[in-house]
């Protein structure tokens, strides 16, 4: 009778821990619009699939073991490079609804992001500031993805840049002012 017990809770054991599983996923980040268009970040997500029910709205964030390696910009980035990624505020985080994916929050910033507390002050929430290598992006983020049907996920990558347009050398200006002078000039 002992073993039988002993063996009954051994597959309860082993039974509650089968589930429990490390996935890895791909995902591809699309710059939509700006300066920047066209532009593709790719990278990779882990998490453990055992820390959601999959029912209603569910977050796993590095503190629940997240991991995230994204290439852009030739750069490679980790979940430690987001601006969030501390003890008290966990980024970045993966969002569930019924146990699909529909987020990936992943912010990278190498300048100050102001945001408002409790008292509706300006605060600055950054806390983690990365060098981009490209210059002009002063920050980029992921958030909704969607699973692909051939495996893995896309989603949109939003840049913000200070790229300024490329400005017209002062000689180029002066040599068609005196065009159009020679023009008016020789009509009369």
């Amino acid at each position: 009778m002992k073993n039988w017990k002993s063996l009954s809770i051994l597959l309860l054991i082993l039974s509650s821990s089968a589930n429990a599983a490390l996935i890895n996923e791909n995902f591809t980040a699309t710059v939509l619009q700006g300066d920047f268009i066209g532009t593709v970040g790719n990278g990779s997500f882990a998490y453990d699939d055992s820390l959601i029910s999959g029912i209603g709205n569910e977050f796993i964030n590095i503190s629940d073991g997240l991991t995230v390696n994204f290439t852009a910009f030739g750069q490679n980035f980790l979940e430690s490079d987001d601006i969030q990624y501390t003890d008290t505020m966990p980024f970045p985080q993966l969002s569930f609804v019924d146990g699909v994916i529909t987020e990936l929050d992943f912010f990278v910033s190498e300048v100050d992001v102001w945001g408002v507390n409790d008292l509706g002050q300006p605060v600055i929430i950054s806390k983690v500031l990365t060098n981009i290598d490209q210059g002009g992006v002063f920050n980029f983020s992921t958030l909704g993805i969607t699973a692909l049907s051939e495996g893995g996920y896309e989603g949109e990558l939003f840049v913000n840049s200070d790229v300024s347009p490329i400005p017209v050398p002062g000689a180029l200006w002066l040599f068609f002012s005196g065009l159009i002078g020679l023009a008016g000039f020789t009509k009369r």
